[in-house]
């Protein structure tokens, strides 16, 4: 009888050591859910190819030193470090993961025709392992909302067109076959200028999947912060203008003609057209401008502490001050 109670005993104990085990390894191998409301990135970042973004006292980025492969690095620029060897876009962060575009992989260089995946919408935990495939396809403008991610996907039968995709991989689906851009994302809501007939700026309510017009104009390249959306207004000769969200009234920030632009807590960064271009700042609310540099700049990153941008067409980046008066230095000053 004794015998038999420790049989017993000894099976519970298995027993309880092997639903134990299942459970920490669906624990560890499941995919950790986000909060409804939550994006990865700000929308001006993303507009701006999303190659910074800051995430919990940490900033993950495309080194322009190393083929824009994945990092990490703290706000003020020191101790970098390498997470993956992909090169990257349209970085989100949130939880445990780390959502981008890839533009290369770092499944060798010869012989490149035979790698798969080269193109495509990933997801890799926050250390850089573990990186899953989410979209195969070529992708871009990923924006996280939630527990879904929305890009702009292509293939050769339906070339651009507008998808999501769960952050688990499943539920992958086209939203529209327009390519929206889904970057001016805020909290459960996408706003993005429409293509077909006009370019008003249209909401994306991702709880209802309604749509609505927010702003009658022909916009483009929208931003987000603090209950406003900035916008470039093409009727306007490209100005950067203001909205605040649920009002009508327009406010021109900068009155000439912008390629790019971005907004600090304190600065509008933007890159001007002309025969002078230069890549200039002025206040939130306009007001005098601050030529920063001359020459053509574009992927206008904002962190808590520097604004990034590059020089066009190739991989040198510099920085200034965010919200402060500074000068432009190296990436790497």
């Amino acid at each position: 009888m004794r015998n038999k109670t420790k049989a017993i005993i000894v099976i519970i104990v298995f027993a309880i050591l092997i639903g134990g085990g299942y459970f920490l390894y669906r624990f560890l191998h499941d995919t950790q859910l986000n909060a409804d409301d939550v994006n990865g990135n700000f929308s001006g970042n993303l507009l701006n190819d999303g190659t910074f973004c800051e995430y919990e006292g940490k900033v993950y980025f495309a080194n322009p030193e190393d083929s824009d492969h994945l990092y990490v690095m703290n706000p003020d620029g020191s101790d970098k470090k390498l997470l993956v060897k992909d090169s990257v876009r349209s970085i989100n962060v949130c939880g445990k993961y780390i959502y981008y575009t890839r533009i290369d992989s770092h499944e060798g260089t010869n012989f490149a025709f035979m790698n798969v995946d080269r193109y495509s919408l990933c997801r890799s935990d926050l250390d850089g392992n573990n990186t899953k495939i989410l979209d195969g396809d070529p992708c871009m403008a990923a924006a996280l909302v939630g527990n879904y991610i929305y890009y702009i996907h292509y293939d050769k039968q339906d070339a651009s067109t507008f998808r999501r995709v769960h952050i688990d991989g499943r539920d992958k689906g086209e939203m529209s076959p327009n390519a929206y851009n889904p970057s001016g994302v805020s909290g459960t809501t996408i706003y993005y200028n429409e293509l077909e007939g006009n370019h008003n700026i249209m909401a994306l309510d991702t709880k209802t999947m309604k749509t609505s017009t927010i702003f009658e104009g022909n916009c483009s390249n929208i931003i987000v912060k603090d209950n406003c959306f900035y916008f470039m207004n093409n009727a306007n000769g490209y100005a950067v203008t203001r909205v605040p969200i649920g009002s009508g009234k327009t406010d021109t920030l900068v009155n000439k003609r912008v390629d790019c632009f971005n907004v600090s807590d304190k600065y509008i960064y933007y890159q001007t057209v002309g025969n002078n271009p230069s890549f200039c700042r002025c206040p939130i609310g306009g007001g005098e401008e601050e030529i920063i540099a001359s020459g053509n700049f574009c992927d206008i990153n904002v962190t808590s502490t520097y604004t990034y941008f590059r020089l066009y067409g190739t991989n040198k980046v510099y920085k200034i001050p965010a919200n402060e008066a500074g000068h432009a230095t190296d990436f790497d000053k």
